[in-house]
């Protein structure tokens, strides 16, 4: 029987359970040299086509295309992470409430 004086409370527990630095810092080292590996192998393999097929077009392609797309990595991975942080502020809020 529960004693009404000392009800049984379930703990609270975090919405998600905390990351250490180090494994946040993991994290984002990872999605940076993801967006650095997106910038530089697209001009990297214009050069080899360059070289295989003798052109001199697919290299320029390529480290004009590299960057774009390494950099809209960049903005897309920048903004979840912003979004993700919003809505764990938004709860937290609702909670403290």
């Amino acid at each position: 029987m529960i004693d009404p004086k000392h009800p049984l409370k379930k703990p609270e527990y975090p919405v998600t359970p905390r990351r250490s630095p180090l494994a946040e810092a993991y994290t984002w080292v990872s999605r940076i040299m993801s967006c650095s590996i997106t910038m530089v192998l697209p001009g990297i393999a214009g050069h080899y086509l360059d070289a295989h097929f003798e052109t001199s077009m697919w290299g320029i392609s390529g480290w004009i295309i590299g960057p774009i797309l390494g950099f809209y990595q960049l903005l897309v991975i920048t903004k979840e992470s912003a979004q993700k942080q919003e809505s764990q502020q938004s709860t937290k809020r609702e909670l403290d409430k």
